[in-house]
């Protein structure tokens, strides 16, 4: 599926000629060399591109590697942004914006020096080839559930309408290691 039919009325550059900006989660993590720096000059490029504005960010948290052969543990954290990019373009973006920074795509769930995922593309649902909005493990990993919760709390879930935050299980913790800045140079 296109971009174009992600967002119907989408330009080539991914765009509609009348789009409104949408509140998107996206969720970054790192496993690999100076995770935080990562996070940290992902959270710049996202800044510093025209098409997106940053609205608040979670702070980053330490997690395990989860369901495959990762080895390092991850740094991890959400930033709520606004763009009027169709889905499928904003991935693209997302994509570009990883191998310029070092990710290379060798298996799914390998250790990586930087991931960026669309959580939530406002109250969209989307399933095409290419992208699952909600993200498909959304509601299986706490910890995107606790970033989420702190760049935007009342993220509605499109299936039941209440905030994806009171989902999150108040018994579980995760280490804090870090708060990203609110404003970047």
């Amino acid at each position: 599926m296109s971009a174009d039919a992600a967002r119907p009325g989408a330009s080539r550059s991914g765009t509609a000629p009348d789009a409104r900006p949408v509140d998107v989660a996206l969720a970054l993590g790192a496993s690999l060399g100076d995770r935080a720096g990562s996070l940290q000059l992902a959270l710049r490029a996202l800044d510093a591109h025209p098409a997106l504005a940053i609205v608040r960010c979670s702070r980053i948290y330490a997690t395990q590697p989860v369901g495959g052969v990762a080895h390092q543990g991850f740094l991890n954290a959400v930033v709520r942004i606004r763009t009027p990019l169709a889905p499928l373009a904003l991935l693209d973006l997302c994509q570009s914006l990883e191998r310029r920074l070092g990710r290379r795509r060798a298996r799914s769930w390998a250790d990586r020096v930087l991931d960026i995922d669309i959580l939530l593309y406002g109250t969209a649902v989307i399933a095409t080839e290419r992208l699952r909005v909600p993200h498909a493990r959304l509601a299986e990993r706490d910890f995107f559930l606790a970033c989420l919760a702190e760049a935007w709390p009342e993220a509605p879930n499109p299936w039941t309408g209440l905030p994806w935050a009171a989902r999150l299980p108040a018994s579980r913790a995760y280490p804090v290691v870090g708060v990203f800045p609110m404003s970047t140079p």
